[in-house]
């Protein structure tokens, strides 16, 4: 009987450089945990934020992925030391539905902001 594993790696993303990537043994990996996003508030939301250096890390790490021809998962992390508002957004079960990666969201191309499905 064949086992479910689940691995996870965490992988700093901001700036991540394509040669780095490409070390990374994405086929191994069932799930790839990509740092950091910050949370800002807009219009009585809490939106994750994705800095430039974040969103090319992330498209770099799909690109990779992609390449490698592997079926990981790409999380990004909320969090750092920094993180205000998460509390808040996790507080209780209509701000987790309102928030948008309960529904999905994408990674920009050019705003450096997540656009929710």
């Amino acid at each position: 009987m064949k086992k479910n594993v689940v691995c996870g790696s965490y992988i700093p993303a901001e700036n991540l450089a394509a040669e780095t990537a490409a070390a990374i043994a994405f086929t191994r990996i069932t799930h790839a945990f990509l740092a950091f996003s910050l949370l800002h508030e807009r219009d009585g939301r809490h939106v994750p934020f994705f800095s430039e250096g974040l969103a090319n890390g992330i498209r770099t790490v799909q690109n990779e992925i992609r390449r490698q021809n592997a079926g990981t998962k790409v999380l990004v992390s909320i969090g750092c030391w920094g993180a205000g508002l998460f509390c808040e957004a996790s507080s209780n079960a209509e701000n987790r539905e309102a928030f948008p990666f309960t529904r999905g969201a994408r990674i920009p191309r050019m705003s450096g902001r997540a656009t929710v499905n």
